[in-house]
């Protein structure tokens, strides 16, 4: 309920928050790839802490150090901070 209600508001940062307050690593990474790429790194980081307690081999990559994704994400950022931050932090 909490996070639809942040969705419905279209606070991604709080519905990125809400998604790994609830261990949803996957969930957050993929909404914050399209609502918020600025929280990935944060989400990816967390993500690995995580994986690694648990001693599992699999170690998410940071999209933003990936060669293929490097120029979109960075463009991705740009574009959220120019035109969609300042609609919803006015």
């Amino acid at each position: 309920m909490a996070y639809e209600a942040a969705f419905l508001l279209a606070l991604p940062d709080r519905c990125v928050n809400i998604l790994l307050k609830s261990k949803r690593y996957a969930e957050a990474a993929m909404f914050a790839k399209s609502y918020y790429p600025k929280m990935v790194p944060e989400i990816i980081k967390e993500w690995g802490d995580v994986l690694k307690q648990n001693d599992l081999l699999f170690i998410p990559e940071n999209i933003f150090e990936s060669k293929e994704f490097k120029k979109p994400m960075l463009a991705a950022v740009k574009t959220f901070e120019q035109q969609i931050d300042p609609l919803i932090y006015k």
